[in-house]
């Protein structure tokens, strides 16, 4: 930030608005320990671009003013709100696909899991069973909300059928209503986490609250936190990126192109292949996915049909094409 001539009422609005925040960090620091940077990117977080604006000048000219915060020095103090510029503000992150990771990288994915178990967010808890059940089950984050499973034990081991309605369905871009993923012996806590969200998504629903609204705050919390693990780092986890790393280890596992669309809820059997993860990003899987026969033969006659529509198309416009150049010689 440059040095400006600001005027002494400007001063002491900003000393006094610094001295609020400081009290807030100090008391934070004390009850959880939390450091200085990360806590000004929690609280960027939560006010918009502009109110982080003011926040982040009156912090500046605090330290500036040759004041420290705790045991940091006021040069110290200045470098550090520097570091959080104002798209870490609510709705001032995630700007394009470019940033955001299609995939879960190993080694961030551990720092952002460490990191959650000793959090006291109470969306922090909510960010870590969404990235585990994501990876599980691929199901896009909206369809939590209308995700529904069904256990069943017998000598070969613990079956679950997860069903979900798709979210494509509306614009004729998935294959049927709804779509099944089939988990054969999956890891328990894995299991736990997807048990966690479909009753959170239950439970928004009971209460009369927004799921998107859920999915916003989650959102934008998980955009913070990667900020704090991995401050250098230009791309970030999203909410996405475990459906993104579901299909990879499809792919990597041999799944084919229809039961690929089938467990994600795509028709088209090329979506998977030009939009999502590469086969060299996918994991070998410990245990059983399979989708549903009838959703595996329902993205088939979807396919066949679109192919039947594309030649009939196709059909249509060399007709009229050489039609019009009969018209034209006459």
């Amino acid at each position: 930030m440059k040095n400006r001539q600001r005027s002494k009422t400007t001063i002491r609005k900003y000393l006094k608005d610094a001295a609020r925040l400081v009290t807030e960090f100090q008391k934070e620091n004390q009850s959880r320990g939390v450091k200085l940077r990360e806590w000004l990117i929690e609280k960027a977080g939560t006010v918009r671009k502009s109110t982080w604006g003011g926040y982040r000048a009156a912090l500046i000219e605090w330290g500036r003013q040759g004041k420290g915060i705790g045991g940091y020095e006021p040069q110290e103090v200045v470098t550090i709100v520097e570091s959080v510029g104002r798209n870490y503000a609510a709705g001032g992150g995630e700007k394009t696909s470019r940033q955001k990771y299609k995939l879960l990288p190993p080694d961030l994915f551990s720092k952002l899991m460490n990191y959650m178990a000793v959090s006291r967010s109470k969306y922090d808890g909510i960010i870590s069973d969404w990235l585990v059940a994501g990876a599980l089950t691929g199901l896009r984050p909206v369809e939590w909300e209308s995700a529904t499973i069904l256990k069943k034990t017998d000598d070969e081991g613990t079956t679950y059928l997860i069903v979900t309605k798709n979210a494509k369905r509306s614009n004729g871009r998935s294959f049927s209503d709804d779509r099944g993923i089939i988990l054969k012996n999956p890891d328990e806590n894995a299991m736990n986490a997807v048990r966690n969200m479909i009753s959170l998504a239950k439970r928004t629903n009971e209460e009369g609250k927004s799921w998107m609204s859920v999915y916003t705050r989650c959102r934008h919390r998980l955009l913070q936190i990667n900020h704090i693990v991995s401050p250098r780092r230009k791309k970030h986890v999203t909410l996405y990126s475990p459906r993104h790393q579901f299909a990879a280890d499809l792919k990597a596992n041999g799944f084919s192109r229809e039961e690929q669309a089938a467990l994600m809820g795509h028709g088209s059997t090329a979506t998977a292949t030009i939009h999502y993860a590469r086969k060299n990003h996918g994991r070998k899987l410990p245990h059983t996915v399979m989708a549903r026969k009838k959703d595996v033969e329902a993205v088939r006659r979807w396919n066949a049909n679109k192919k039947d529509m594309r030649a009939k198309m196709e059909a249509f416009l060399k007709e009229k094409q050489e039609t019009g150049a009969r018209h034209g010689k006459a």
